[in-house]
């Protein structure tokens, strides 16, 4: 015979918990789907919208880059139109002024002008004058021989759309690119009195790029295409646009975001990229906000959940079980008893039905007070529970009264035993806040199918066979009889 040791509440109050376990898991499931769901709609209309405040501010940043940069270009091309049309240096294109390199192509001009090439072509394509120029160092420097063989009557610098027109544009130099400028060398105001071409190169470097960050307050990176090899992340921008300046802006990750800007020389090849690193400072706000925001919905309805589910968990409870031994009230006691009734009738299998009454139990709670009646029947809960089978179903029906269903009994000699260890069980000595009490119950049994063929029958005969035992000696058990 299966006995139950030290269960608090038996068979029905763990499923009861194992219920509310589900039924608690299921809604945190709810509750977090709730939450992510929430966070992918606040990503898509929300979050979006940050993103595209970020790539909106990064182009504008990029192009204001370029913006910068082509404010360079202009500088260079203002420096030599304003050369290219001094009757000076016209004349010394001519031969009429041999001491213009002496006057006014001294080392300062360079320096002050941030110019590394100056070089001067007559009409004919032939240089007349060429000097390049150190600007870290401060000395005269040989013109690179890679733009000598550039300056020749196909290239852009010397082919010029139009006589009155001229190139600045970025070359590629073995010794890095330059920004040059090509003018047509011409009285101011004369027209068809061009005599040659002024061109002017100033390399663009780190102390460029480091000129721009300051004017822009950004930082910039240059990132040279060299040869053929344009890198990965911008491929797309030499397939899909040509032209001389382009701008694309690229998710790098949550983060940071790049903007780029592809920069072609004067032939239409790419010769380098401009590149900003951004921190999506915006955005990053935003999903810290919306995680926050997330979080305190979640803690708030988490805490209502809880709440809600004590509460509710409570009123269950409260409508199934006795609130003073925590047995099954009749109620549910009917219902798990009828299921196990129709699972017998099924099966083919016997059930017994105790009805269990304390003998005096009034006596006690008026001499010794309700308090000590509240304990006595608690102790004499928990001892029952340590004499049935773990199927067994225990209920108080109030007062003093006890039933207990028993499904699945093998033998009439099995209810005899849990019966009479239920009898010597409660005989044993109580001790209740220092006091010794000493009690006895009366038993009545019934036995499904022969005493009854439902809960209620068995209950009956059970009760009268248990008013049987009252009468007669108490402290006893029997079965009953028709």
């Amino acid at each position: 015979m299966k006995i139950i040791r030290k269960k608090e509440c038996g068979v029905l109050r763990f499923g009861y918990i194992e219920l509310y376990k589900k039924i608690f898991i299921f809604f945190s499931l709810i509750s977090i789907t709730i939450v992510v769901f929430v966070y992918f709609l606040s990503y898509i209309f929300i979050l979006d919208k940050f993103e595209d405040l970020e790539k909106k501010e990064t182009y504008s940043q990029i192009k204001q880059v370029v913006n910068a940069l082509e404010e360079e270009f202009l500088n260079l091309n203002m420096i030599n139109r304003n050369y290219a049309l001094c009757s000076e240096i016209y004349d010394f294109i001519k031969g009429r002024n041999p001491k213009y390199v002496k006057k006014h192509l001294r080392d300062e001009t360079f320096i002050i002008n941030k110019l590394n090439v100056f070089i001067l072509v007559d009409k004919q394509g032939n240089i007349v004058y060429k000097k390049g120029f150190d600007l870290v160092n401060n000395m005269g420097i040989s013109v690179s021989n890679s733009l000598i063989k550039q300056i020749n009557k196909q290239s852009p610098l010397i082919n010029l759309s139009k006589p009155t027109n001229g190139v600045t544009g970025i070359v590629s130099l073995p010794e890095g690119k330059m920004m040059i400028s090509s003018y047509p060398i011409a009285v101011n105001g004369v027209k068809g009195s061009n005599c040659g071409i002024l061109i002017m190169g100033r390399y663009i470097d780190s102390n460029n790029i480091k000129d721009l960050s300051q004017q822009t307050n950004l930082g910039i990176k240059l990132e040279e295409v060299k040869g053929e090899y344009i890198p990965e992340d911008v491929e797309i921008l030499h397939n899909s646009f040509i032209k001389k300046f382009v701008v694309w802006v690229k998710n790098i990750s949550k983060n940071h975001i790049y903007g780029y800007s592809l920069l072609y020389d004067i032939y239409g090849k790419p010769a380098f990229i401009l590149k900003i690193d951004r921190t999506k400072y915006g955005y990053r706000q935003a999903h810290i906000t919306l995680i926050y925001f997330l979080g305190i919905m979640l803690f708030t309805y988490s805490i209502l959940f809880i709440a809600n589910f004590y509460y509710m968990r409570n009123v269950v409870y409260q409508a199934h079980y006795d609130e003073l031994t925590d047995l099954p009230n009749r109620y549910y006691f009917y219902d798990k008893a009828n299921k196990l009734l129709m699972n017998a009738l099924d099966n083919g299998e016997m059930v017994a039905v105790l009805f269990v009454d304390l003998d005096n139990f009034k006596i006690i709670n008026d001499t010794l007070g309700h308090s000590i009646g509240d304990a006595l029947l608690q102790s004499v809960t928990r001892r029952l529970q340590n004499n049935v089978t773990e199927e067994s179903i225990i209920s108080r029906l109030g007062g003093d009264e006890f039933i207990i269903f028993i499904p699945n009994v093998k033998s009439i000699k099995t209810v005899k035993e849990i019966a009479q260890n239920i009898v010597d069980s409660i005989s044993r000595p109580f001790f209740i806040n220092d006091e010794k009490l000493l009690i006895s119950i009366s038993v009545g049994i019934s036995i499904y199918p022969f005493d009854g063929r439902n809960v209620d029958a068995l209950i009956d005969n059970a009760d009268i066979a248990m008013y049987s035992v009252k009468k007669d000696t108490k402290n006893g058990y029997k079965f009953y009889k028709k």
